[in-house]
């Protein structure tokens, strides 16, 4: 039986390879050769604010030299402060001609509050020009104090057209994230790093429970470098055991492509 290919929907790819000081290989090339030698077909390059020598146009401009790596903008809504709605979405249309398919949020690394007007800025900008937003939802351990599931079941009341990938899927929130998603067409959850990270838990039971019953609203990454694109084609496997071909793809490729709007890979 031929293998499902994977888009993997979240990568961290360095410029200078140095990945937050750590002795492990972050650079595009590495990532590019884990590509050719794993189900993994294609992946999304995501920016993170001040790591690796992140810049808007050389990250886009590396991700130009692969095919297969999409690139998602760090984005920190600081930016929008005292900013209109017509420059927030200058400056947004300015990444979509660089290459990017979407921006990143982290409040703990740009150490912002989700129920911020600055957040609300951005995200009317977003929905106006259909520009998808990833948004970290682990936020243990963060200096980030508002209650971030209810902010967003605030947020999501406001922006029903906004697209939003929910990184990470609330980790060990997982279920309750999974109802935040089914009442909102909008929502992606994104299972990179919980689909390794807690291997052995409880959350294989949710994990396995998604893949039979939520096909259609979840997508698969891996977290690299922080876990790599073998182990997510080794959990992927695991969880699609007994599962049909059509969720198989949803999960592996088709829900993201989609979201994205990337048909045409």
């Amino acid at each position: 039986m031929a293998k499902t290919p994977i888009f993997d929907v979240l990568t961290h790819p360095c410029l200078n390879g140095d990945y937050r000081g750590r002795s492990i290989e972050a650079s595009f090339a590495a990532l590019a050769k884990d590509l050719k030698n794993t189900e993994v077909k294609w992946c999304c390059a995501v920016g993170l604010e001040g790591i690796g020598d992140y810049q808007h146009e050389s990250f886009a401009a590396e991700c130009k030299k692969y095919p297969n790596i999409y690139p998602v903008a760090a984005f920190n809504p600081k930016l929008c402060t005292n900013k209109n709605s017509t420059e927030i979405i200058a400056e947004l249309e300015n990444l979509k001609k660089m290459g990017f398919v979407a921006i990143k949020l982290h409040p703990r690394i740009s150490k912002f509050k989700v129920n911020s007007a600055e957040v609300e800025s951005l995200f009317t900008a977003c929905e106006l020009i259909d520009f998808p937003v990833f948004l970290c939802s682990y936020h243990y351990g963060s200096t980030e104090t508002c209650p971030l599931f209810e902010t967003l079941t605030s947020l999501l009341q406001k922006f029903s057209r906004l697209k939003l990938l929910l990184v990470h899927a609330g980790a060990v929130e997982l279920l309750k994230y999974m109802e935040l998603a089914r009442a909102h067409k909008n929502v992606l959850l994104d299972l990179s790093m919980t689909i390794i990270k807690y291997q052995g838990s409880s959350i294989d039971k949710d994990l396995e429970f998604m893949f039979k019953h939520f096909d259609r609203r979840i997508c698969i990454g891996s977290d690299h470098p922080e876990y790599s694109l073998k182990q997510l084609s080794e959990r992927f496997r695991h969880f699609s055991r007994g599962i049909s071909q059509e969720k198989k793809d949803n999960i592996a490729c088709k829900n993201i492509i989609g979201f994205l709007g990337l048909e045409n890979v």
